[in-house]
């Protein structure tokens, strides 16, 4: 069902990966902070006739394009209408859940409630934790400026613990980890964001090696190191050699290497070490 769910999510990152190839990263899909806006290349894509209306209908629901779908719904055919009006579903899945909210059946959506096994309130804090914890930012940051003052106390730091120690679940949608991880911490104090730092020290550097968020890889280091233990060091290496094969950041690990303890660097240059730790960085 995942995969069903997140064929249109997928398809808007296929558009944004053929624009990077063909004009660079300066196409429609970046915004100005240099990351992916999924939200602009969903729009342009639903203005698109040459994509059929379900499939626009569909993509301006999973980016919660509300300026859009009611537009979009009119030209539905009456049989599509009647399937989203009627499928039923047991997460909210979003072009399913916007037929109601269109009519204002809010109602309808509360029994989402009773599927899951955590204390949640309303559909809107229902929705912002199944997205974000799948990665969806552009809809989990929709959902969650609607939330109450309290729901955001309730549901932020238990998303971001859920996100990260679900970071290895396949068939999620295009939109990254990191750009879902680095939207929570955004939202977060900093004593918030140092807990989830603590929780997870490891996951939450390496997303920083995601492009485009490499700055905040060195200005967060130090932080990592008060609470990432001497016996991690070495998993942390293994886990950026992986990422090395894919992407090419010599100047980065070299002053990442500069800026380590003196415990780090012992065991990068171990000559018993198994893995050519410092050919990576030197």
């Amino acid at each position: 069902m995942i995969t069903l769910l997140y064929l249109d999510t997928k398809f808007v990152a296929i558009v944004v990966a053929v624009l990077k190839l063909m004009w660079g990263r300066r196409s429609l899909g970046q915004n100005e902070a240099g990351s992916i806006d999924y939200r602009r290349t969903a729009e342009e894509l639903v203005r698109c006739k040459a994509l059929g209306i379900a499939r626009r209908y569909k993509i301006a629901c999973l980016y919660c394009l509300e300026d859009h779908i009611p537009l979009l719904w009119e030209e539905l055919p009456e049989e599509r209408r009647d399937f989203f009006c009627n499928k039923k579903f047991t997460s909210p899945y979003l072009e399913f859940c916007w037929s109601h909210i269109l009519k204002g059946e809010h109602s309808k959506l509360d029994y989402l409630l009773r599927t899951s096994n955590r204390n949640l309130t309303t559909f809107n804090q229902c929705a912002f934790e199944f997205l974000a914890e799948r990665r969806c930012k552009t809809a989990a940051e929709y959902f969650f400026r609607k939330l109450t003052h309290e729901e955001k106390g309730a549901s932020l730091m238990r998303t971001a613990h859920a996100l990260l120690a679900n970071s290895s679940m396949e068939n999620l949608p295009e939109e990254t980890l990191s750009d879902a991880l680095c939207y929570l911490l955004s939202v977060m104090t900093p004593e918030q964001q140092t807990e989830i730092v603590k929780a997870q020290p490891i996951k939450v550097l390496l997303c920083f090696l995601d492009w485009p968020w490499q700055d905040l890889f060195l200005e967060n280091a130090g932080l990592i190191w008060s609470f990432l233990p001497p016996r991690a060091y070495r998993d942390l290496l293994k886990k950026m050699i992986n990422i090395y094969s894919d992407f090419y950041f010599p100047k980065l690990f070299q002053e990442f290497f500069i800026q380590s303890p003196l415990d780090f660097k012992k065991c990068l240059v171990d000559p018993k070490s198994a893995f050519p730790f410092l050919s990576i960085f030197f």
